[in-house]
């Protein structure tokens, strides 16, 4: 909670999570000690710098700006920010402020509420991918095309060095898909120590049937000779095509120029 003497704002949601194409409705207080202000309201986007998103004077009860729109209780000093049609890029922190009123601009924050827009996966497939070092026996693996909604949950004592998940949008085929990378420093990592679960309901697994052991899957990444050999045959074959069409190609326009 932001304060400047007896002027405070409170923002009451913490984290909130929505899905990509949704609509959110972010809420802020304040305690005040003069009649006439300006409330603002400002995004974060992580890692990035803050911008102004919209703002109203307190004379008024709403404003709007295309997929956003404002609205003050004068009475309950509540003011709200409604957002829709959520894309990825709206995810970020959400500031509330309020101006001082002390004549100096100077800006009361709220302490922030965090949203994050999960991207609208179409028909998810989640697939387990592993790879182990040969050296020091590593393993890594690499979670794909899970559900948006799915969330992966460290317990405690996990041997779980490092998670990091990503979003690859393909625009060209209008589609997304989710995927997540994790390592540890044994040989092994059970899928026992990642847990797909729901954010909203907690007792829907994903993937209890996948696990990333090195044991289990790593002959799957094992070079396959004879596929090898036939790639390069069927590589060979094309050249050697493309050779003779073009021997004959020359051959027919020299008869040609004759």
């Amino acid at each position: 909670t932001g304060s400047s003497n007896s002027e405070t704002v409170r923002q009451s949601q913490n984290k909130v999570y929505k899905q990509e194409g949704e609509s959110v409705t972010l809420d802020c207080s304040f305690t005040l000690s003069f009649n006439y202000y300006v409330m603002n309201w400002y995004q974060q986007p992580f890692g990035e710098r803050m911008t102004e998103v919209m703002s109203i004077y307190s004379d008024s009860t709403s404003s709007s700006k295309g997929r956003y729109s404002v609205s003050f209780q004068k009475g309950n000093k509540i003011l709200t920010l409604t957002i829709t049609g959520l894309t990825l890029t709206d995810s970020g922190v959400y500031f509330c402020a309020c101006d001082s009123g002390s004549g100096s601009q100077k800006l009361v924050f709220g302490q922030g509420t965090r949203l994050t827009v999960n991207p609208d996966v179409q028909d998810p497939d989640p697939s387990v991918y592993q790879m182990r070092s040969p050296k020091t026996g590593r393993t890594v693996c690499l979670f794909t095309d899970f559900d948006s909604q799915a969330d992966f949950q460290k317990p405690e004592g996990a041997t779980v060095i490092s998670l990091n998940s990503s979003v690859l949008d393909m625009k060209v085929m209008d589609s997304k898909s989710n995927g997540a990378l994790t390592w540890n420093s044994e040989t092994n990592i059970e899928f026992s120590t990642l847990n797909f679960k729901k954010i909203v309901f907690v007792s829907l697994f994903l993937l209890l049937d996948y696990s990333c052991d090195a044991k289990l899957i790593e002959k799957s990444f094992e070079t396959d000779m004879d596929l090898n050999f036939y790639n390069l045959l069927v590589i060979g074959l094309r050249i050697l095509l493309l050779k003779v069409i073009g021997f004959n190609l020359f051959m027919t326009l020299r008869l040609w120029s004759c």
